[in-house]
């Protein structure tokens, strides 16, 4: 969740890293389990944007905190195709925020310059 706290925190920052889940997306799966009467997996789908980050909150808050590089991690839904994670994260982020972007995954490695 983006908090007061996060945002005070990540003002200015080199490099903020942080969990992300499509809210959109979220919620149209979790309407699909309703439909075909899955109320189990509707709940999860529906329970779950209580501890993961909507990528749009986490975008125009970096932006606005002026965060120099935002790197994504642990994404929900995941995906594994490139053209997935680019529609339904990057091209999200590209909206609200203008720095550099990392989308990351098992055993991405950063290095911060240092000037």
């Amino acid at each position: 969740m983006v908090t007061e706290a996060l945002a005070r925190y990540s003002e200015s920052a080199d490099l903020l890293v942080m969990d992300v889940m499509n809210y959109d997306l979220i919620g149209l799966m979790e309407n699909a389990f309703r439909g075909i009467g899955n109320d189990e997996l509707a709940t999860i789908m529906y329970d779950i944007r209580e501890y993961h980050t909507d990528v749009n909150n986490v975008a125009l808050m970096a932006q606005n905190q002026e965060v120099k590089r935002l790197a994504f991690t642990h994404y929900a839904p995941s995906g594994t195709v490139k053209s997935l994670m680019k529609r339904f994260y990057v091209n999200s982020i590209r909206k609200s925020y203008d720095g550099d972007l990392i989308v990351g995954g098992d055993g991405t490695t950063i290095t911060i310059p240092v000037n």
